[in-house]
C-alpha cells in the first residue's frame, strides 16, 4: 500500500516495545512520514519476549554495553521461511545489520521451533537489536518517533473522538517493582500520557484484568472485541540465565531435550556479535509442562487478595535451581563452577497454538487453569512445527465503531505462535491504522 496525502498530522500510540509494537511502528513510519508516532514501553528497555540482558561485576548494565555476560532471555531466533516476512520484515533487518543467520551446531532429539531443521536467525548481539536497534533507526531517521522507555499505560479512555492515555513511569512502572500493588494501581492513572488519534495495543498481558500491572485498563466494548486475545490460552515459560567460569563439555551450541523439565539450551557465544565474552554463557529453557506446575505452586497472584506477586529474587530461586539441574543431568558430566545464575518467568510466553486437538482458544484436555488464567500444560510433542509462517485469516483486532484502536500481536493469529506472526500482526495492523488515517 503506498502513503496516501493526509487531512492533517494524525498521532498514534503504540502500546509495547516488542516484535509487534517495533514493526508497527516501522511500517507507520513508512505510510504515514508526517505522522507524530509514540511508543510505550513498560520495560527498562525495549525487547519484550526479544528481552536481552549484559551483566558485567555481576551487575545488570545498559543492553549496549561492554559486558563480560550476555545472555537471550526470552526469545531465542526465529525463522524466515514465510514470503511476507522475510520480503518486508528480515530482509531489512539482515540489510541493516540488525540479525543475522545463526550458525550454530545444533542437536537435540526434540522439536524446539524447527532448530536443526530450518534456517534461523537472530539479532546481532541480542535478540534485543531487532527491536531496540530499529526504534533507535527510527529515532534517528524519523522526526516525529519518540520511544517512551520505562512508562507503563494503565488507562486507555475515549476523549471526544480521541484517545486519551494515562499511565505511569519509573520505579511502579516496572514488572517486578518491590512496590505494593495497591501503590502502583495509585500511581498507573496518575499522570496524563496525552491524547491520540489512534492507538494499537501489542502486550497480551495489557488485555488482563487490573490485577496484572501490565493491564492498560482498555474499554471493556473493546475488550470484548478481543475475546481473542483474553482467552487465548497462555504458555507460560521460565528461562534460567547461567555464566561458567570454563566451557561446558558438550559438542553442540544448542540443543532441544525430551526431558520433564527442560526444553532447550542455547550458548550465547555462538551466536553473532558475541564471540569475545569473557564467560561461558547459557540460557535454558523450561518446558511448558514444568512451567505451568511451577506457576500453580507459585501463582503469579495471591490467592487470599488476589494481588499481583512480583517475580522476585525468592520466586526465581527455585525455578533457576531446577533448570541447571536439569541440564547437568543431559551433559551428563559435571558443570564447571557458574559465576551468575538468574533466572526470568514469562507468564505469557506465547499463545498455546492451535493444533493438536486444542480448540480456537488452544483448550484441550492438558490445559489447567490457575487463579482464571488458563495456561497450556501440553508434553513438548503437542508444540510440534511452530516458528514457521503460513495464511491465517485475520490476525489483528481492529476496534470498529470505536475508532482508531487496535490489537496486535501472535496472540491475535492464527498462526503458529512467534516472532513471524508477532510481525505480521503488527505490520497488518499499522497498514489498516494507515489506511483509515488517509483520505
Amino acid at each position: 500500500m503506498a502513503a496516501q496525502t493526509m487531512t492533517e498530522q494524525p498521532e498514534v500510540a503504540i502500546v509495547g516495545g516488542g516484535i509487534t509494537g517495533t514493526v508497527a511502528a516501522t511500517t507507520l513510519a513508512r505510510l504515514l512520514p508526517g505522522a507524530r508516532i509514540t511508543l510505550f514501553d513498560q520495560g527498562r528497555g525495549l525487547g519484550g519476549r526479544a528481552s536481552h540482558r549484559r551483566v558485567d561485576d555481576g551487575k545488570v548494565v545498559a543492553p549496549w554495553a561492554r559486558a563480560s555476560m550476555a545472555f537471550d532471555h526470552g526469545c531465542q531466533f526465529f525463522q524466515g521461511g514465510d514470503d511476507e516476512f522475510r520480503e518486508k520484515i528480515l530482509n531489512p533487518w539482515l540489510k541493516a545489520g540488525l540479525a543475522a543467520e545463526w550458525r550454530g551446531r545444533f542437536a537435540g532429539a526434540g522439536d524446539f521451533f524447527g532448530i536443526g531443521r530450518e534456517t534461523v536467525y537472530v539479532g546481532v548481539s541480542g535478540m534485543h537489536t531487532v527491536t531496540a536497534g530499529t526504534a533507535q533507526m527510527l529515532e534517528c531517521n524519523h522526526a516525529n518517533f519518540v520511544a517512551r522507555r520505562g512508562v507503563r499505560v494503565g488507562a486507555v479512555a475515549r476523549a471526544g473522538d480521541r484517545w486519551a492515555l494515562s499511565g505511569v513511569g519509573g520505579e511502579a512502572a516496572i514488572h517486578d517493582s518491590k512496590l505494593k500493588s495497591s501503590d502502583v494501581e495509585e500511581a498507573r492513572a496518575a499522570a496524563a500520557l496525552g491524547e491520540f488519534d489512534a492507538v494499537i495495543v501489542t502486550d497480551a498481558s495489557a488485555a488482563q484484568e487490573s490485577w496484572h500491572r501490565a493491564s492498560a485498563g482498555l474499554p471493556e466494548a473493546f475488550l470484548a472485541m478481543s475475546k481473542r486475545v483474553r482467552d487465548r490460552v497462555r504458555v507460560a515459560m521460565f528461562t534460567a540465565i547461567v555464566a561458567f567460569e570454563e566451557r561446558v563439555p558438550v559438542d553442540f551450541d544448542a540443543s532441544s531435550f525430551q526431558d520433564s523439565t527442560l526444553w532447550f539450551a542455547a550458548r550465547t557465544n555462538s551466536k553473532p556479535g558475541f564471540e569475545a565474552l569473557e564467560k561461558e554463557c547459557w540460557t535454558l529453557v523450561s518446558t511448558p509442562a514444568w512451567a505451568a506446575a511451577e506457576v500453580e505452586r507459585v501463582p503469579m497472584r495471591d490467592p487470599a487478595t488476589g494481588a499481583f506477586i512480583p517475580q522476585s529474587p525468592e520466586v526465581l530461586e527455585a525455578p533457576a535451581r531446577a533448570l541447571l539441574d536439569a541440564f547437568a543431568a543431559e551433559v551428563g558430566a559435571p558443570l564447571p563452577a557458574h559465576t551468575y545464575l538468574h533466572a526470568q518467568r514469562w507468564g505469557s510466553a506465547f499463545p498455546a497454538p492451535l493444533t493438536h486437538g486444542r480448540d480456537a482458544d488452544g483448550r484441550s484436555d492438558a490445559t489447567k487453569d490457575v487463579l482464571g488464567t488458563a495456561f497450556d500444560a501440553s508434553s513438548t510433542e503437542q508444540f510440534a512445527g511452530l516458528g514457521g509462517g503460513g495464511a491465517g485469516d485475520e490476525d489483528f483486532v481492529d476496534g470498529g465503531d470505536l475508532l482508531g484502536l487496535y490489537y496486535a500481536g501472535d496472540f491475535c493469529s492464527p498462526r503458529p505462535p512467534g516472532v513471524v506472526a508477532a510481525a505480521l500482526s503488527g505490520k497488518h495492523a499499522a497498514e489498516a491504522c494507515a489506511q483509515r488515517m488517509c483520505k
